[in-house]
């Protein structure tokens, strides 16, 4: 029974996630699972218990990306920050917009969720930077968690941002520049500027 629901839960969520939830119909599901709608009610009571739970999935899956990556602390810090925007590329923007308009209280609940979350896992990251040697140990760590929980939504759901006209990707890329330059100490620079070295080998190395 859970083969089959997955089944289920894998081609609903590649169509809503390209598509957008309204415009996908419970035929359509039913066609690409090739099983009959009579069957999928047995396992969802309708469409909006498999958009909760495909909303579930993918948006812990990337969280679960993160928890299992290695590298060190600057790593997962980076990793952290960049969070919820790569949460925002890996759907539609149709998806979100379909979430916004139709299930408000599932996307409120996930982005505090989300945010309950990486406050947590900063703050563990800033204290053991702190006690590593990376960064600096005069910050004000409470106000530069929530600064660093809350930029990436700034960016994605502002529209006094998005009318400036530049792109996400840009934004946070200065925005991290400047949070990291006031937060790291010399040791933690000199680690930024390796792991970049190392993630640019990789990527040329990927590449030919």
């Amino acid at each position: 029974m859970e083969e089959q629901r997955k089944k289920i839960l894998i081609a609903a969520g590649k169509e809503m996630m390209a598509r957008g939830v309204r415009v996908v119909t419970m035929d359509e599901i039913a066609a690409q699972v090739g099983m009959s709608k009579k069957t999928i009610y047995t396992y969802f009571k309708g469409k909006d218990e498999i958009v909760e739970a495909i909303f579930a999935a993918h948006f812990d899956s990337q969280w679960g990306k993160v928890s299992g990556e290695g590298g060190g602390l600057i790593d997962r810090l980076l990793q952290l920050m960049s969070l919820e925007v790569r949460q925002h590329h890996s759907v539609c923007p149709q998806f979100l917009e379909d979430l916004r308009r139709y299930y408000p209280a599932l996307l409120s609940d996930f982005l505090q969720r989300r945010r309950e979350y990486v406050r947590r896992e900063l703050d563990r990251l800033l204290l053991s930077g702190e006690e590593e040697g990376t960064i600096r140990g005069d910050i004000d760590r409470e106000v530069i968690v929530d600064i660093l929980t809350d930029f990436p939504s700034m960016l994605l759901y502002n529209d006094r941002i998005a009318a400036l006209g530049y792109s996400v990707a840009r934004m946070r890329s200065a925005v991290q520049e400047l949070l990291l330059g006031g937060l790291l100490t010399d040791e933690g620079r000199s680690r930024v500027q390796t792991l970049r070295a190392e993630q640019k080998s990789k990527g040329d190395k990927n590449s030919n």
